[in-house]
């Protein structure tokens, strides 16, 4: 805390996580991010046999990527990607929403290049790599 001395009542919040091997193979960084999020309400109007992917707008399989920001720009979305433990590689990145361009960007939103995409089960599909410990943004045009 360097030069700034703390005063008064401090609190902290901390959650012991029993895994077997390393922290990244344990998927550590998933668990912290469900623990620290709220969860976001759906409506759902009731198939019984819905599966829980069917609940997620942004998703990735592969354990270790994580979602650390969305901001809404007129009809796009900005989505920035963390990679909290992977190895680096390909993830393949899932949306709930029919997207007219998908375009790698700089941290600050300047566009680097056009990323394929395509579509599979009413779900667009694009692929990004990203080094572990990476950030990528995506603008995921609607």
């Amino acid at each position: 805390w360097g030069k700034c001395a703390l005063k008064g009542q401090q609190e902290c919040a901390y959650s012991v996580v029993p895994h077997a091997g390393k922290w990244d193979s344990a998927d550590i960084s998933r668990q912290y991010m469900r623990w620290c999020e709220p969860f976001l309400g759906k409506v759902w109007l009731g198939e019984s046999n819905a599966r829980l992917e069917d609940f997620s707008y942004i998703e990735c399989e592969q354990k270790g990527i994580e979602i650390s920001t969305i901001l809404a720009d007129s009809d796009d979305l900005l989505v920035r990607f963390f990679n909290a433990a992977a190895d680096e590689r390909e993830f393949e990145i899932r949306v709930a929403a029919h997207l007219r361009g998908v375009r790698l960007c700089e941290l600050d939103g300047r566009p680097i290049s056009d990323l394929r995409h395509g579509e599979k089960e009413g779900k667009s599909i694009f692929r990004v790599s990203m080094p572990r410990f990476g950030l990528r943004t995506v603008r995921l045009r609607r």
